[in-house]
């Protein structure tokens, strides 16, 4: 981990994270669970959705954007989760993004 910088590499991984945190809030239409800080956010983050179908919210986005990203319920709530890795960059959250302002704007599966 030395050898690789690790450390810094999971720093800027959390600075992503939470520097596109606001804009994904913003257009699924939420607010963020805990305070946005290096505190309460890791190298991943919870967004609440409103969707109907989480499963083929999460299919869709996979099948036709080639995301893999976790939609899940948890008990009536349902959540988007990214996680930012070292094999992670602004394009990949950047990719998400657009993949979800497109299925928005079509109304398929997020209100």
């Amino acid at each position: 981990m030395r050898l690789y910088h690790w450390g810094k590499v999971a720093e800027n991984c959390r600075k992503l994270v939470l520097k596109q945190a606001d804009k994904f809030y913003d257009l699924l239409e939420s607010k963020p669970l805990s305070p946005l800080n290096n505190e309460w956010i890791g190298q991943m983050i919870s967004i609440k959705l409103n969707t109907h179908d989480p499963e083929n919210l999460q299919k869709m986005l996979f099948d036709k954007y080639k995301i893999e990203v976790p939609v899940m319920r948890q008990e009536n709530d349902i959540y988007l989760r990214y996680s930012v890795q070292a094999f992670n960059d602004l394009s990949d959250l950047d990719a998400l993004y657009d993949a979800l302002s497109k299925i928005k704007k079509e109304g398929i599966y997020i209100k």
